[in-house]
């Protein structure tokens, strides 16, 4: 073992997923009641349990924390994240679909996202609701009306999902 770590905070907290990017950093994402201390980085929950993804160094250092609400449950520990893939850079999320790419950016986003919707679009939180849409030509979306969380967004043959941050 190099090293090891240990997070924790007021109530219950749980990591629920583990990856690492080509450059060496560490995400760990999860869920959290009360509060977390993550090396000094403390995140609150808004809810009665939130999600966490934190990024860090190869050396275990914490490079940045979000949390995202959580919208809702099914029972027990939900958790709702948009696995990252190390081949994009984190904020772009390309979704293909046969020979149509769908890139929305900046993601995860607090108040625009950019994106090319020719025919309009459709956002829905992650239980299902439409919460926006529109039938213009848009390649902007205001989305800091929106509480935090992940949304799906449909245009006329693509889909997409980000992150709305606080």
């Amino acid at each position: 073992m190099i090293w090891a770590k240990q997070f924790g905070g007021t109530g219950d907290d749980y990591a629920r997923g583990i990856d690492i990017d080509a450059s060496g950093n560490i995400y760990v994402s999860g869920v959290f009641s009360n509060s977390i201390d993550f090396d000094g980085l403390i995140l609150t929950a808004a809810g009665s349990s939130d999600i966490f993804l934190i990024k860090m160094d190869s050396n275990g250092n914490i490079i940045w924390g979000k949390k995202i609400h959580s919208i809702t449950s099914i029972g027990g520990v939900d958790s709702y994240i948009s696995k990252i893939k190390s081949t994009n850079p984190l904020g772009i999320n390309t979704i293909t679909s046969g020979n149509r790419i769908l890139i929305v950016y900046p993601n995860p986003a607090n108040t625009f996202i950019n994106v090319d919707c020719k025919k309009g679009y459709q956002i829905y939180s992650s239980t299902g609701q439409l919460v926006k849409q529109s039938s213009q030509d848009t390649t902007q979306i205001n989305v800091s009306d929106l509480p935090t969380g992940l949304y799906i967004l449909m245009t006329e043959n693509q889909l997409g999902r980000f992150v709305k941050t606080e």
